[in-house]
């Protein structure tokens, strides 16, 4: 189909009929017992709505890059979808695409937002921790994502990830008044901080330091923002 990555995965979930997904994109890779290990978790523990796992980073030849991922700090026991939720939305912790397995149920009247984004798969990840759906990972490497240094979150068009991450905290802070969960309410300051901060270390120089007193206004407390200060202020002394 030509809608896109996002669509693909909508049409794939309305059409599952099993009790999991495992979502795959076709320049990811499974390892050996990527889906074995993921199914066996939920299996085991019915508490559980997302299992995911570990990942390595390759090229078009199928070498490994020398980016390390940033793995989220979710253990293999079930972690509250609360504290999962902070992570994704203050901190945008990643979790790819092909490293989740979700129990059916939890993706009931949820979908992918059939939009082309450098980041087009997180929102859905947050969404099912802000439902209260429980994550735990498996502590091992079964997938692979193929990437080059033209895509585009892992390039140096940084510019165009940060005004997708901006719309992102957008679309899910819309997406939680329209359902009415209220309980991250106190969570918007803090991600939209983190936001000006990481657009403040892209910018640098005036541009940066308007993005720093934003941030600070925003969140006083941001020990990202007194770091900052430190590094590119006193440093100028």
């Amino acid at each position: 189909m030509n809608g896109g990555c996002n669509a693909a995965r909508n049409l794939a979930i309305s059409r599952a009929r099993g009790r999991y997904i495992a979502f795959l994109d076709d320049d990811d890779l499974f390892l050996p017992e990527r889906l074995e290990l993921t199914v066996a978790k939920l299996e085991a523990t019915p508490e559980l709505g997302v299992v995911f796992t570990e990942f390595g980073i390759i090229n078009a030849q199928g070498d490994a890059l020398p980016w390390t991922p940033k793995f989220l700090p979710v253990g293999e026991s079930a972690t509250p979808g609360a504290l999962v939720f902070a992570m994704l939305y203050c901190d945008w912790g990643w979790i790819p695409t092909c490293t989740l397995t979700v129990r059916v149920e939890w993706l009931a009247n949820l979908g992918y937002l059939e939009i082309r984004r450098c980041d087009n798969d997180a929102i859905l990840n947050a969404q099912l921790a802000a439902l209260g759906a429980p994550f735990a990972q498996v502590p091992r490497r079964l997938a692979l994502i193929r990437r080059d240094p033209s895509h585009a979150s892992m390039s140096k068009d940084r510019k165009a990830l940060l005004a997708d991450r901006r719309e992102s905290l957008t679309i899910l802070r819309n997406w939680l008044y329209e359902q009415e969960i209220t309980k991250f309410n106190r969570l918007h300051r803090r991600a939209w901080s983190n936001q000006l901060m990481n657009e403040a270390e892209f910018l640098g120089g005036i541009g940066g330091f308007c993005r720093l007193i934003r941030a600070i206004w925003c969140w006083p407390a941001n020990p990202r923002a007194a770091q900052y200060v430190r590094r590119h202020i006193f440093s100028l002394r």
